[in-house]
């Protein structure tokens, strides 16, 4: 246990000789490092005016440029496409290695007043560091010393004491020192006999057994379940629901509350581990608290805090709260809305068409990132909170006098200020949570949780697709939809029953397909199929409302039944393939392009462009190369920093012999995501040269289609960036 090793000599020493870990960002931007003076950082930290954000009437021209595009095309895609924004600057995966860093040993403690000051000082910000805080923290901590990282690292009596310190190099010194061992003691690399809390947390998860993963899931949902009761997660509850008459919405309030308080994972015994995965700690490691002489302490209102009682407070409390909450809405979410409701897209989730129920658990377990990808699991944390609208409890009370809870759906999303307000950015986005390495936490343990449930519902949508090639299945079977009640029903039995009922959905297409064919109107391409799909009402109850919005690996399966009854008598080179890791869902389509490009018009006979002067026809093409230009930047930087990584894992395997076989997976593994990251940089430059011929003919319509274009390529090069720093973690916390 974390709390139990001793990190004194491993991380910072007396002499300021041993090697110490260095935080390593792969990131999709190329910043560059920059020393900044503290009085610097003290000026940028006093109290700006404006407090509600509103937009400065002063701003630059270009913000007022791209602001209005953005209102123009309906939505603020494009300005965040037209900068690099907050999510570009920092979308990184910090990890801890070895280098050198200049951080205060004991004995400089010691001798320093300023920097005992500094590192009492960040103490005292401890106590109430947030994720975002700690994100930033690592890259301070890792020589970034721009003002705007500080900022977001340092709390509320950094500036406070930086003026009233008598060298504030030395302050900050000291502040830095403190920072830096609470980031280690998180967030740190196992290695060297110690590991960080977080990591301790996702080695117990990558450890997990197939039973283990499968009895930690349904024990989950069935304690969910027992208050949920079936009602729907995607809506809030409103203070006239929780009266002390309405039971039902008080029993789910109570256990909302409980989730964020004392959560599912910190009392569930892990069969194998006979303990719970989010267990309290007791640090035992680095600190230097007890080096603050009493008059420093005195000054600064220091009291009986330590270093070690943040750390705790930060284990203890932040971690397992947003855990615990993300993972029992989030997995009660995925199963009402994907499972017990019908989503189409969950049919073309499936990346094999096997029966075996061992190759098709490896196959989920494999490849559990595309199929997220494909079924929109979130990556990231502030992106499940945003889904999950049970978490907002500001709205839930029994009367006036009670107090105000808090809407942790935004909490976990956003950066609020002191009054609980959303923050937004220079270009009015709202400034979402960045939790570093504990997204990789998030997705290990919805990867163990869900790997279960879509290998169940894998197997079933195979084994009927079976029967309908053998001609056993042809007609609807009126299956029933899925029930999440019932002593003995678990995920998997919802999972089951799920499939049933979502094939039973569209199985008139193997009789439409064979009508069709009879009758000599048959489509023998898969365009003509989708053009079928869209106009022909017979067909309205199986496409659905919006048809558009059925991912392409769901209409394969379409077109797959759709030619099943004939697929005998079929050319070969036409037949639908099902089989079809990484085609179009994870975006390695080549043709993703083209296929968007086909949107913008070519043959514009008059430009009617706005009559607001903001808008020429020059300005236009800058919009519009400017923004294909800026996603040909990101993605060859990804393609960068992804070399960058699969060149890390070489270096360290000389170390490793007798992890080879580790190794060279995921080697391998790298060499793929590297594949991808180019096919992206090359979709970007076949953007641009297809764009060049007619960008001087542009109207406004074309900026959208080009918009939309852009946000995949980018989607997918920082998705390939992010499996490839998954890769990693994984790796190292093997070693």
């Amino acid at each position: 246990m974390v709390g139990e090793k001793d990190m004194n000599e491993s991380v910072v020493t007396l002499g300021d000789q041993l090697d110490r870990p260095q935080v390593m960002m792969f990131s999709n931007d190329n910043d560059t490092n920059q020393t900044t003076n503290p009085s610097e950082i003290n000026q940028s930290k006093k109290p700006k005016k404006n407090p509600k954000n509103k937009t400065n009437k002063h701003e630059p021209f270009k913000f007022k440029f791209y602001r209005f595009f953005a209102k123009l095309i309906g939505e603020a895609t494009f300005a965040k496409n037209a900068i690099y924004s907050e999510q570009n600057r920092y979308e990184r995966q910090p990890y801890l290695n070895k280098f050198k860093t200049k951080l205060a040993s004991k004995d400089e403690m010691t001798k320093s007043k300023d920097i005992q000051m500094g590192y009492g000082t960040a103490i005292l910000d401890l106590e109430d560091a947030n994720f975002d805080q700690l994100y930033f923290m690592t890259l301070w901590s890792a020589g970034e010393s721009s003002s705007e990282i500080i900022n977001r690292a340092a709390g509320k009596a950094y500036s406070y004491q930086l003026e009233n310190s008598d060298n504030q190099q030395q302050f900050q010194l000291g502040y830095l020192t403190a920072v830096y061992q609470f980031v280690v003691a998180i967030s740190g690399p196992k290695g060297d006999g110690l590991s960080g809390i977080i990591f301790d947390i996702n080695n117990q998860l990558n450890n997990l057994t197939k039973n283990d993963q499968i009895d930690l899931t349904n024990a989950w949902f069935k304690q969910t379940e027992n208050y949920m009761q079936g009602r729907t997660p995607n809506k809030f509850l409103k203070s006239s629901d929780v009266l002390k008459t309405n039971e039902d919405n008080r029993r789910i309030f109570t256990n909302v509350r409980s989730s964020l308080d004392n959560g599912f994972l910190s009392k569930y015994l892990v069969p194998s581990l006979q303990q719970p995965l989010m267990k309290n700690i007791t640090y035992h490691g680095v600190d230097y608290t007890n080096r603050i002489n009493s008059e420093v302490a005195k000054f600064i209102q220091l009291e009986d805090m330590t270093l070690s009682r943040s750390i705790e407070h930060f284990a203890n409390n932040m971690i397992p709260k947003v855990i615990n909450a993300i993972g029992e809405a989030g997995l009660y979410h995925f199963v009402y809305n994907d499972l017990y409701q019908f989503d189409r897209n969950m049919l073309g989730m499936p990346i094999t068409t096997s029966t075996d129920y061992d190759e098709v658990f490896t196959s989920v377990n494999n490849n559990i990132e595309e199929l997220f990808d494909r079924i929109c699991i979130p990556s990231k944390i502030n992106q499940a909170a945003k889904r999950l609208p049970i978490l907002d409890l500001s709205h839930a009370r029994d009367s006036k006098h009670e107090e105000v809870h808090w809407d942790y759906r935004r909490k976990f999303s956003f950066i609020l200020d002191k009054n609980n307000n959303v923050i937004f950015d220079d270009m009015s986005n709202p400034m979402p949570v960045y939790y570093g390495a504990l997204d990789l936490t998030y997705r290990l343990l919805f990867k163990k949780m869900l790997t279960p449930i879509l290998a169940e519902f894998t197997m079933e949508r195979n084994r009927l697709l079976s029967e309908i090639k053998a001609g056993n299945y042809q007609t609807k079977r009126d299956a029933l939809a899925p029930k999440l009640d019932g002593e003995d029903v678990t995920v998997a039995d919802i999972a089951n029953q799920a499939a049933r009922f979502d094939i039973d959905q569209v199985v008139g297409l193997v009789t439409k397909g064979h009508d069709d064919y009879q009758a000599g109107v048959f489509a023998n391409s898969f365009s003509e199929f989708e053009h079928l799909m869209q106009t022909d009402p017979r067909l309205k109850r199986i496409r659905g409302t919006n048809y558009k919005k059925v991912s392409k690996t769901t209409r394969y399966v379409y077109y797959w039944l759709y030619q099943s009854s004939v697929a005998d008598q079929l050319p070969n080179d036409q037949l639908v393939k099902l089989d079809n890791r990484g085609e179009v869902a994870n975006g390695n389509n080549p043709k993703v392009v083209e296929d968007l490009l086909q949107e913008i018009r070519h043959d514009h006979v008059s430009a009617n462009v706005s009559s607001d002067p903001l808008i020429t026809k020059a300005s236009l093409s800058d919009i519009l190369t400017g923004q294909i230009k800026q996603t040909m930047k990101l993605t060859a930087a990804n393609v960068e920093n992804i070399t960058n990584i699969a060149d890390m894992v070489s270096n360290l395997s000389t170390d490793h012999q007798t992890m080879l076989a580790d190794f060279n997976t995921a080697k391998a593994d790298l060499n793929q995501q590297i594949k991808l990251a180019k096919q992206a940089a090359e979709e970007a430059q076949l953007l641009l040269d297809s764009v060049q011929p007619y960008v001087n003919q542009a109207v406004e319509q074309d900026i959208l289609p080009v918009t939309k274009t852009t946000e995949i390529l980018k989607e997918k090069s920082n998705r390939y960036l992010q499996t490839a720093n998954g890769i990693f973690y994984t790796l190292v916390n093997k070693i």
